[in-house]
This record gives structure tokens, sequence and C-alpha cells, in this order.
């Protein structure tokens, strides 16, 4: 997704402190102070348009949410179309994911979402994918002992170079589907991506992967 310049964007994000962590190296071990409440720990990798962070905050108040985004814009124009309807369990995070172990303490995390990455189709490219090896070996680190990782994406040779991949570095596979747009399940959310390759057809590939016993 291209999106237009906005100028002063970075400065233009430091008027959200209270949705805008400012200073995530000081939080890594102590994201609970981010909430009122002492929760599990949910990441979502690339927020989009906040779509499915904020409804996943809202339907689980039991649970702390933090979105991470790399793009500048991509974050000031989420944080403007949720202002006012922003739950009080989510706190955003502008950051590049390959820094995660910087900002998240070993075992922080209990749950990360990646919702239709970019798949980066040139091989040369290939560890740009937020499901390439290196990258699993980070989200071992932050993930709980009994944590998870949901990937959902519309491209099948990421799906099948993440399976690869979970399967060299030792992850334990819960579920791996390659039509999940066709099954009713209640408790899932609908990105703004997905809603939009369903209208087109397209099949939804959902791994569900937990770290190394």
């Amino acid at each position: 997704m291209r999106l237009r310049r906005i100028p002063g964007v970075q400065k233009k994000l430091k008027e959200y402190p209270c949705i805008l962590v400012e200073d995530p190296k000081q939080s890594a071990g102590n994201w609970q102070k981010q909430f009122a409440a002492c929760a599990p720990l949910v990441l979502e990798i690339g927020i989009g348009r906040g779509q499915f962070i904020r409804e996943a905050a809202r339907r689980d108040p039991q649970k702390n949410f933090v979105g991470l985004e790399l793009r500048e814009e991509m974050l000031y124009q989420t944080i403007q179309r949720m202002e006012g309807e922003i739950p009080p369990n989510l706190r955003l995070l502008w950051l590049n994911a390959a820094f995660m172990e910087e900002v998240f303490a070993p075992g922080e995390v209990s749950c990360i979402y990646i919702n239709f990455p970019d798949p980066w189709p040139k091989n040369a490219h290939a560890k740009r994918r937020l499901t390439h090896k290196n990258y699993w070996q980070i989200y071992q680190k932050i993930l709980t002992l009994d944590g998870l990782v949901q990937l959902k994406t519309d491209t099948q040779s990421l799906y099948e170079f993440s399976l690869a991949h979970l399967a060299e570095v030792g992850w334990q596979i819960k579920e791996a589907d390659t039509d999940y747009h066709l099954k009713e399940d209640p408790a899932n959310i609908i990105t703004e991506y997905e809603n939009r390759y369903r209208r087109q057809g397209k099949p939804i590939y959902r791994i569900i992967t937990s770290p190394p016993a």
C-alpha cells in the first residue's frame, strides 16, 4: 500500500502520548505499567488500519494489547481513525519488528498475531518476511512458554515458506489451514484485507503455532 507523505508526521505522532508508546525501550519488562491492570500481553505485528487490534482489545478487556506498525503515516492515520474509540487496554507502537527484542523482555508476550503481512515475493527479500526463521527465533524469545503465534495470509507461497521455516526452527504446528475463509468461526476478527480477499474469492491460509517445548 502506497501512503501519501504527511509533513511533520513524526512530530504529530507525539501528540498522542496516551496511545502511542514514545520510548518503547524503557517498557521492556515493564509493559504492564502502560495499562491500568496487569493482564496477559497480546501483540499484533503490522496493524494496518487498526481494525483487528481495536476489535480484539474491545472484545477481550481481560488482556492488554499492543499494536506494532513500521510505517509512521499508516500509524498516524490509524490513530486519527480510532481516536475517541480506543479501548483502554490498547497501546500502539511505532517500531521495526526486527527490534522487538529491545522493547519486550523474554517471556513478556503471551500471543502474537501476524495478519496479512507483506509477502516480499522476491527471493532476494526473503529475510524481510515476518515468517523467516530469524523472526521465529525472536518470537520465541519474547513469548511465554505456552505462547502462540497466529498467521493469516492470502499468499500460498508465504504459507508454504512459513511452514518450512517453522519446521527448520522446531516450532509446533497447532493448526495449518488452507481454507480458513470457508469456515465458520465466531472468534475470528475480520481485517480489512481479509474482507477484500473474501470478496475476491481468494483462499485464506492460517497457521497457529507455538515455540519448541
